[in-house]
C-alpha cells in the first residue's frame, strides 16, 4: 500500500484578542464540519491532544473538541497520535486559528477518487464561518510521505517561506489579503487568486475565496505528481519566489563532500559516503585523458574496499555535459565540473523536471 499522505494547512488570522474559543456554539460549527464531512467515519478518538479518548459519533466528538478553552484538540483515527494514520488538529488561541488535517493510511486509500473535493468542501465552510473574526491567511493541501514522497519540478527548484509550492489545492482569502490586518500578504495572495491558470486546474470562487484545485483526485499518482509539478512551475512565474540553495540558476545540483580524504588514485575521496572524485582533463568534444579515463574503469571495475561509486570532475561545464553520457554508460556516477565559487556542481542531477514530462 502506498505511503501518501496529504496535509492540509489553514491558518485564521483573527482581529480581536478575545477568547472567541468560549462560545461553544460557534466551536460545534466548526467540529461540525468535520463530523458532516465524509471523514467523520474514521475518527475513532478525540480530545485534547495527548489525552484522546474513545468518540464515537457526533455528539461525542463535538463534546470532545469543543472544550471552550485555547490549546490543542484532536480527532484521530487511533488511541493516539503516533499510532494514528488520520488526526486533525484545531488550534486555538486568541488571535489565531489553526487547523491542520494530515490523512494516509486505509482513511485515504478509501477515499482516493473523494478526497479531494472534500477538503475543499471542508476548507470552504471552515473559511466561510471564521469570516466574521477575521480572516484565511493562508490555505492549502500537499501531498507528502514518512520516507519523501517526491514530484518533477520546475528547473531550477523553488522555495518560498510561506506558501508550499508543491500544493495540489489552494485556498486563497482575497478579502482578507486586500485589507489591513497585519498578517495580510497581498503580493502573494492577490496574484496567486487572480492570475491565469493552467486549463487542468478548476477554480471556484466562494464570496471571494478562491480555491484552485490542481487535479480531481488521487486515483493516479503518478498524474498527482505532476499537478504538483505544474503548480511549483505555475508558482514561480506568479509570485517572488527563491531558488532552492542547493541548485544554480540553470538547475545544476551543488555537491557536497562529507569527508574529505586523500586515497590514490582519486583526487579525493569521502570517506563517509564511500564514493571517490577524479579530476580529468575533457576536450570540446567530451573525449576524455585517455589515462585518466583508463585508470578510473579500472578502479570502477575493482570496487574495492567500501568504493561505492566514482565521479569524475572536468574542467568546465560544457565538457561535464559533453561527457556525461559517455561516463554514466561506463558506470560513473556522474560528471561533475568545479563551479566559480570552487564547489562541485552535478550539471545532470538524474531528477525528472516537470517540463521534460509537461512540456505544455
Amino acid at each position: 500500500m502506498s505511503d501518501l499522505i496529504l496535509r492540509t494547512v489553514l491558518t485564521f488570522e483573527l482581529h480581536d484578542g478575545a477568547q472567541w474559543f468560549a462560545n461553544k456554539k460557534r466551536v460545534n460549527a466548526l467540529v461540525d464540519v468535520l463530523v458532516d464531512s465524509e471523514l467523520a467515519t474514521s475518527i475513532t478518538h478525540a480530545g485534547v491532544m495527548g489525552k484522546e479518548r474513545p468518540a464515537k459519533g457526533a455528539d461525542a466528538v463535538r463534546k470532545a473538541m469543543a472544550t471552550g478553552k485555547s490549546g490543542t484538540v484532536t480527532a484521530l483515527d487511533a488511541p493516539d497520535g503516533g499510532k494514528a494514520r488520520m488526526n486533525l488538529w484545531f488550534d486555538f488561541d486568541t488571535d489565531r486559528f489553526r487547523v491542520t488535517l494530515q490523512i494516509g493510511g486505509p482513511a485515504l486509500q478509501s477515499r482516493k477518487k473523494t478526497i479531494l473535493p472534500a477538503l475543499e468542501s471542508i476548507g470552504t465552510k471552515l473559511a466561510t464561518l471564521m469570516r466574521p473574526l477575521g480572516g484565511l491567511a493562508i490555505g492549502f493541501t500537499h501531498p507528502m510521505s514518512r520516507d519523501g514522497w517526491d514530484y518533477p519540478h520546475v528547473r531550477p527548484p523553488i522555495t518560498h517561506p510561506r506558501l508550499e509550492v508543491g500544493a495540489v489545492l489552494d485556498f486563497i482569502d482575497l478579502r482578507f489579503h486586500r485589507g489591513r490586518h497585519d498578517a495580510a500578504r497581498p503580493d502573494d495572495f492577490v496574484p496567486m487568486g487572480t492570475a491565469k491558470v493552467p486549463k487542468q486546474v478548476q477554480r471556484t470562487v466562494h464570496d471571494d475565496l478562491v480555491v484552485l484545485r490542481w487535479i480531481d483526485s488521487i486515483e493516479d499518482e503518478r498524474a498527482l505528481g505532476i499537478a504538483a509539478g505544474r503548480h511549483e512551475r505555475w508558482l514561480a512565474g506568479v509570485v517572488e519566489v527563491e531558488r532552492s540553495s542547493l541548485y544554480g540558476p540553470e538547475g545544476d545540483r551543488v555537491v557536497e563532500l562529507s569527508e574529505r580524504s586523500a586515497r590514490p588514485p582519486f583526487t579525493m575521496y569521502d570517506s563517509d559516503e564511500g564514493i571517490g572524485y577524479k579530476a580529468i582533463a575533457v576536450d570540446p568534444k567530451g573525449k576524455p585523458d585517455p589515462v585518466a579515463w583508463a585508470e578510473m574503469t579500472k578502479a570502477l571495475e575493482a570496487r574495492r574496499s567500501g568504493l561505492k561509486a566514482i565521479r569524475l570532475v572536468a574542467p568546465l561545464r560544457k565538457r561535464a555535459i559533453a561527457l556525461g553520457a559517455r561516463a554514466r554508460a561506463a558506470g560513473f556516477d556522474a560528471v561533475l565540473y568545479t563551479g566559480d565559487d570552487d564547489r562541485l556542481w552535478n550539471p545532470e542531477p538524474q531528477e525528472t523536471w516537470i517540463d521534460d514530462v509537461d512540456p505544455t
